[in-house]
């Protein structure tokens, strides 16, 4: 099974992003939830004409999993490093706290950087409380400038509630695995059982 590991950029809205994608929440139902700690979940999915198979894992953000989130990172083929795109604070994280977290447990496993809550960049609501703290959405460019600058294999953009991005945003995962570059491909990856972490 292919490992993906969500991590999660601290404080952020959660985005229901992996439960969408397997199927639990329907488009345009991503309620805010406080999930179970790598609480795991699988699904078949089918790229380039091969059928593979995902372990999700979503790790907590929160500091008192600190300790116990770098436990699940052994056997994880991917990694997609999360941030809300109206939450310049978890755009912030990525570079002080989950890169260089990645870096030292996990230093050559592939990972991508995933902007989410996207349908939410126009959202007047939203763009009032940014101007009111004088702060605006992350944009495209800006994901892409600091996918770049970590060495992520790719930036992608996605919504739970819309489900716009959210196929490609898997699709990139398991092409990065498949991908030799830089990354250690690790040899198991031949079962089409991928493990991906997914950091939110």
């Amino acid at each position: 099974m292919l490992e993906f590991l969500l991590e999660p950029a601290r404080q952020q809205m959660y985005d229901s992003l992996h439960w969408t994608y397997v199927g639990v929440f329907r488009p345009g139902f991503a309620p805010h939830l406080h999930p179970l700690c790598f609480s795991p979940l699988a699904v078949s999915v089918t790229v380039g004409g091969k059928q593979y198979l995902l372990g999700l894992y979503d790790t907590a953000g929160q500091e008192d999993y600190d300790r116990l989130r770098p436990l699940s990172y052994p056997m994880t083929d991917v990694f997609l490093i999360c941030f809300s795109v109206v939450n310049p604070a978890s755009f912030q994280n990525v570079k002080e706290e989950w890169v260089p977290e990645l870096k030292e447990y996990a230093p050559n496993v592939p990972f991508l950087l995933v902007g989410t809550q996207i349908d939410l960049r126009d959202d007047p609501k939203t763009l009032a409380r940014l101007n009111d703290m004088k702060e605006k959405p992350i944009s495209v460019e800006q994901g892409q400038k600091l996918a770049k600058e970590i060495g992520a294999y790719c930036y992608v953009e996605c919504s739970a509630l819309t489900q716009k991005g959210l196929k490609t945003v898997f699709d990139e995962a398991i092409i990065a695995i498949l991908t030799p570059k830089k990354h250690t491909v690790k040899k198991r990856i031949g079962s089409r059982c991928i493990n991906c972490c997914l950091i939110t």
